[in-house]
C-alpha cells in the first residue's frame, strides 16, 4: 500500500448514523509514510464507533480525502463518498 499509519491526529468531522446507534470520526493522520502522491493533508482515517459507548468498531486505514460525495449509510456498510467502504459482512475497510 505504500502508506502506514502511525498515531492519529487532529479531528476533522464527526457523523453520526440515522438510526443514532453508530458514527464516524474522521481525523488528519498524525505521522504516516508514502512513497508517493498527495500531501497528507488530503488524507484522513475514518474510526467507526458505537454511539452508545464510544467503543471503536473499526478503523480505515489512510485514505485519499478529495471531498467527493457524502457519507451513506447501509445494512452492508458504510461508504465515505468515493473514497473508502466498510463491509459489514467482512468487517473490513476498502480503499479503492
Amino acid at each position: 500500500m505504500g502508506m502506514r499509519l502511525t498515531g492519529a491526529g487532529d479531528l476533522i468531522d464527526i457523523e453520526t448514523s440515522p438510526d443514532r446507534k453508530e458514527r464516524i470520526e474522521l481525523y488528519r493522520p498524525n505521522r504516516w509514510q508514502r512513497s508517493t502522491g498527495h500531501d497528507s493533508g488530503d488524507h484522513a482515517v475514518a474510526r467507526l464507533a458505537s454511539a452508545a459507548d464510544g467503543a471503536t468498531l473499526a478503523v480505515s486505514p489512510p485514505f485519499y480525502l478529495d471531498g467527493a460525495g457524502t457519507t451513506r449509510w447501509s445494512a452492508q456498510g458504510v461508504a465515505i463518498g468515493v473514497a473508502v467502504r466498510y463491509d459489514r459482512a467482512t468487517g473490513q475497510w476498502r480503499v479503492p
